[in-house]
């Protein structure tokens, strides 16, 4: 019975501490186990099994109400344990201090608390090198590699700090590596003075080293392994190490740095190399482990996540179901820096194919202090849009010739929207003779083959659809 075992350990001062412990859980038959189970001198056995059990629920024991008391006897051991582990830190405030510390910043990682981590790692990097706590240091290193990783900000900065810290993990490793080492000689000398003592023909040296197993196979290896294939390939090659590593994910999490919802965000990372590749319904697969999962990854990819999922709902044309996922994640999407502006622009234009022109239209009034003059352009088509579908020609064609004059002034990078406009324009107005459609055309096809693959708005694309539609009577 290991509840008696570990009972047994205990000094006289500490059962009444731990005795305490119980009475202020609240826990009134795990109290009363304990507290038999204390006074008790029998060896475990049948006799003491049955007797524990009329204590604690009043009655005789009987073969189908056991798991009753087995439940109860594991309750009381896990309290036990915890007990024991609490009073070891005791012990030591350091060890404690340096547990609880490593814990507290792998809580602010895991809340995003970016400013505050930067600020308490870096001074627990500092104490565990002054300290000279290898075991320490090494974790601490890691965990801050980790938080490099998935910090949203990059910079050039940002990248040499990356470079160092990387130098001093790899560093912090081969010294450990080194550390252990020197740490398994003593044990193996320790074992042959013990083997000499027990057999003094044995003789007094080190014994051979043993043959250490070939690691390619190894889960952990084949693990970061393709994790690194991950980040420095594109499309197929990394889907098929993303995949790799989602083969693994179960084997290895426990040996891996604590981080919530890695199956989900390996998924969503797959699930945009598809994206990225053109092949929407393959990453619509990936995006839907990941909304349907009841464990969301943390705001801020939470908030990547869900606008690249309704990005990708909108590619395959699903614009109702990306209306619902929009102000679904609404809150999520409002917390990220312009992202929510984006998600606006996405939900006016899902709006204008759903066929509710008005409500695209008073959207767009309602928001029109757009800072990024991209947003601004974006909302302005849509607006021209929204004018056409409500049947207010002259208003959308006045509205073209507005945003045509701004972006005569704009930067050169947005000169080629002004063939969109003029093509929506010349669309809007009815082409009634073959030359008319032909030039249209032509612009079209020069915009397609020039500009579309770096101006991929959904404002252009309805009215390149719309013209298309025009020319071709």
């Amino acid at each position: 019975m290991k509840a008696l075992q570990l009972i047994r350990l205990l000094s006289p001062k500490e059962r009444d501490e731990f005795s305490h412990h119980l009475r202020f859980l609240k826990n009134e038959r795990t109290g009363l186990a304990f507290s038999f189970l204390a006074k008790s001198r029998e060896e475990p056995g049948a006799d003491l099994h049955e007797k524990l059990f009329k204590q604690i629920f009043g009655k005789a024991w009987s073969k189908k109400d056991d798991y009753l008391l087995r439940n109860e006897l594991r309750l009381l051991s896990r309290q036990l344990e915890s007990f024991m582990a609490r009073k070891l830190f005791d012990l030591s405030d350091q060890k404690y201090d340096t547990e609880a510390n490593y814990l507290y910043l792998t809580s602010l990682l895991e809340r995003e608390a970016w400013d505050l981590f930067e600020r308490e790692a870096q001074q627990a990097i500092r104490e565990a090198e002054s300290a000279n706590n290898f075991r320490i240091l090494i974790r601490l290193r890691e965990l801050y590699l980790h938080y490099l990783t998935v910090c949203p900000e990059h910079s050039e900065q940002r990248t040499k700090h990356h470079k160092e810290s990387v130098e001093a993990f790899d560093i912090i490793r081969y010294r450990v590596n080194e550390y252990l080492k020197g740490e398994i000689g003593i044990y193996r000398a320790q074992l042959a003075r013990t083997e000499h003592e027990v057999n003094p023909a044995t003789p007094l040296a080190l014994p051979p080293l043993p043959d250490y197993p070939e690691m390619s196979g190894d889960p952990f290896v084949r693990y970061y392994n393709a994790a690194a294939e991950a980040y420095l390939n594109r499309g197929e090659k990394t889907i098929h190490a993303l995949k790799e590593v989602l083969s693994l994910i179960d084997v290895v999490s426990p040996g891996l740095i604590e981080m919530p919802h890695r199956r989900q965000i390996i998924n969503a990372n797959i699930a945009l190399e598809y994206f990225l590749l053109g092949r929407h319904e393959e990453a619509d697969v990936f995006y839907k482990e990941v909304m349907n999962s009841p464990k969301h990854p943390s705001t801020h990819r939470q908030a990547a996540v869900a606008f690249n999922y309704i990005s990708n709902l909108i590619r395959l044309s699903r614009y109702a179901e990306a209306l619902e996922e929009i102000n679904k994640f609404e809150k999520t999407l409002r917390r990220i820096g312009g992202l929510w502006e984006r998600a606006l622009c996405q939900m006016v234009m899902c709006l204008i194919y759903t066929n509710r022109h008005h409500e695209a239209k008073q959207l767009i009034l309602e928001n029109n202090s757009a800072v990024d003059y991209d947003v601004l352009l974006y909302m302005r088509l849509a607006l021209a849009i929204a004018f056409y579908r409500e049947d207010k020609t002259d208003l959308c064609l006045r509205e073209l010739e507005n945003i045509e004059q701004s972006l005569r002034r704009a930067s050169d990078q947005f000169q080629p929207f002004i063939h969109v406009v003029r093509i929506f324009s010349k669309a809007v107005q009815r082409p009634d003779n073959v030359r008319s459609r032909k030039a249209i055309q032509h612009s079209i096809d020069e915009y397609r083959k020039v500009w579309s693959s770096r101006f991929d708005m959904l404002p252009v694309k309805w009215i390149l659809e719309f013209a298309q539609k025009e020319i071709a009577g």
